[in-house]
């Protein structure tokens, strides 16, 4: 009968970790944390700035729906109080949504940190007419807006059939401004399908 000794023998496989196995893969572990804190923290920077632009944004057409809804000149302008409009371009100061009426609809409040949201072009507040248009700037009412016309075939309704449609489109902002029927109800035949 064999006996098992007492004390592992010289030629028996070793268990556990050497000294310096333990420091490598500490060292590791913290070069993968350090990677991984700077990217997160690149992630979350990104994030702030994007939801800082796009509330402005949102605003800007809420402003645009607002004018269209009440038939009120709407702007969003920069407010550092939420009730007035201050002619500043520090738009992290915060701004307001107001129409013509000096109802305030949103408020904005300033940013939290030491992010800078400076217009480079003077702006203070964007104006969207009761068309729902934004006025050119440097111009008065009386200066006429470019517009091109454009005769086409669409399908708005989806019924499958694209019918005669005139596009108008500002000049200034390739935007449309208006989408008028080139057909009137009279000339619409119906069928039996």
């Amino acid at each position: 009968m064999v006996r098992n000794a007492p004390y592992p023998s010289a030629l028996a496989p070793q268990r556990g970790m050497t000294t310096i196995e333990l420091l490598v893969v500490i060292a590791l572990i913290g070069l993968l944390t350090a990677l991984s804190v700077a990217s997160y923290r690149y992630v979350i920077d990104r994030n702030r700035v994007a939801s800082e632009v796009n509330g402005l944004l949102g605003d800007m057409q809420l402003a645009r729906a607002e004018a269209i809804k009440q038939g009120l000149t709407v702007k969003a302008c920069v407010s550092t109080n939420g009730a007035t409009c201050t002619g500043q371009t520090t738009w992290q100061s915060g701004w307001i949504v107001i129409d013509s009426s000096s109802n305030v609809l949103r408020v904005q409040p300033p940013f939290t940190n030491s992010d800078t949201f400076v217009a480079n072009n003077n702006l203070s507040s964007a104006k969207d007419r009761a068309q729902g248009m934004t006025p050119p700037s440097n111009t008065d009412s009386s200066t006429p807006i470019e517009v091109l016309e454009h005769h086409c075939y669409i399908d708005l309704d989806g019924d499958g059939y694209a019918e005669p449609y005139i596009v108008y489109v500002r000049k200034d902002t390739k935007k449309v401004a208006r989408i008028l029927a080139r057909f009137s109800g009279s000339e619409i035949t119906y069928g039996k399908d």
